[in-house]
């Protein structure tokens, strides 16, 4: 199912947006979506190498991983 968003913002941010859009020869919300995607998986990777860090070092890798999801799954 998709949904229609408004967003607001400044003039700047929008010409900018339209201007690189045009220079990849795709939409603006083609953009928008690869960038928003680009974005949340990047936080998820943050977040779980951050998780990795916080088990004990030398640990069990599938107790790590485990681990991850778990604190991905309270976010």
């Amino acid at each position: 199912m998709k949904r229609i968003v408004t967003v607001r913002m400044p003039v700047e941010l929008h010409d900018r947006c339209r201007k690189t859009a045009k220079n990849r020869k795709v939409s603006m919300n083609e953009l928008f979506l690869e960038s928003l995607t680009a974005m949340l998986d990047s936080a998820e990777q943050k977040a779980l190498y951050e998780a990795f860090g916080r088990v004990a070092s030398g640990s069990d890798v599938s107790f790590a991983h485990k681990a991850q999801k778990e604190v991905l799954e309270d976010e």
